[in-house]
């Protein structure tokens, strides 16, 4: 009746997937794809979160894009999310690219457009 699952099946389900399959941890990770993320928080006023989710939707509104936990934006391999705290005066800015260098390049260039968009008169 959890909402998450158990942590120690979960270990026990991975083990026994190992050793039916047989996989070794570092040759699932060598496979599995890298992937890279960068995260910033940018203060805001309560009363400035609405246009800045505004500016946001405005400026992503020809790109690929998701509206689920904030406004998230698509980049071929490469994403960033926009998303405002839930109990903080702040939003979380996310890159998230195959190369660690995008990642903080998404991130520093969307932190400094919710920095503009909340300064905005």
């Amino acid at each position: 009746f959890l909402f998450a699952a158990d942590g120690m099946y979960s270990i026990g389900k991975i083990l026994e997937m190992l050793a039916v399959t047989g996989y070794s941890l570092p040759k699932l990770d060598e496979q599995l794809p890298s992937r890279y993320q960068y995260q910033k928080i940018v203060s805001c006023p309560w009363e400035k979160k609405g246009t800045v989710m505004r500016k946001a939707m405005e400026h992503s509104d020809n790109m690929k894009r998701e509206l689920v936990d904030g406004v998230k934006i698509f980049f071929d391999d490469d994403s960033v999310l926009i998303m405002p705290e839930k109990e903080k005066a702040s939003f979380l800015i996310l890159g998230d690219s195959s190369r660690p260098e995008k990642a903080v390049e998404l991130t520093k260039k969307y932190d400094s457009l919710v920095v503009r968009w909340r300064d905005e008169v």
